[in-house]
């Protein structure tokens, strides 16, 4: 009896570190092909994903776990049934790369559509430091200048105020407030940190996405 007890004791102890370490497995696994490229298609969604692939482990997980989270997310909130015969759902991802001094910098185009009047847009930024094999963070950013935040506000909202697509003002202003998630999603590039705002931060959605670059002698 003892010995019986003894292995049900070692079989929930091995259960239980099992599910520890592949708790966010289903994040790794959705998303499996390792070529830069991820499609699928179906009579009601379709999904087209490019992701880049690079020489550093740490940066390869993380761009995967975002590509997977949105994928997952796409196919749970597809309707389980009496889904429109002429509606086709669609998740799409896409990317642009930026290189300066030791950062790889990445911004993230997601677009998708669950039903409604239009798609979604997100933009998600990665930045990476080769050197420190760490992510750089508006966090980080603040810890060297902290009065980053209120650069970045003055300084957009010098280039947004006569940009023909800002047709409410209040929203520019509003979505250029001295914050970190209005400035989250940020790159470097060789002339300078680029600021990204997605749908509706600063502009109604018909106006879309806008960016400004705000040079490095700015923050020095």
């Amino acid at each position: 009896m003892k010995k019986i007890l003894f292995i049900l004791i070692l079989l929930t102890i091995f259960v239980n570190i099992y599910f520890i370490f592949n708790k966010d497995k289903d994040l790794s696994t959705v998303y499996v092909n390792n070529d830069g490229s991820f499609s699928e298609k179906t009579d009601n969604y379709e999904i087209k994903i490019n992701y880049p692939l690079t020489g550093y482990k740490k940066l390869n997980e993380e761009i995967k776990k975002i590509v997977n989270k949105y994928m997952k997310d796409f196919k749970n909130d597809l309707p389980n049934k009496d889904i429109p015969v002429d509606m086709t759902y669609t998740l799409i991802i896409d990317f642009k790369d930026f290189y300066y001094n030791n950062y790889v910098s990445f911004i993230f185009y997601i677009e998708y559509f669950t039903g409604g009047a239009h798609p979604n847009h997100d933009i998600v930024t990665i930045n990476y430091d080769k050197t420190t094999d760490s992510f750089i963070k508006i966090e980080n950013l603040l810890e060297k200048n902290k009065d980053i935040l209120d650069i970045f506000s003055k300084i957009s909202r010098i280039n947004l105020i006569n940009n023909p697509g800002i047709t409410v003002t209040s929203m520019m202003y509003e979505g250029t407030k001295p914050t970190k998630d209005n400035f989250k999603n940020f790159v470097f590039t060789k002339d300078g940190i680029l600021l990204l705002f997605n749908y509706y931060q600063v502009a109604p959605y018909s106006q879309g996405e806008f960016q400004i670059i705000v040079p490095y002698s700015y923050i020095r």
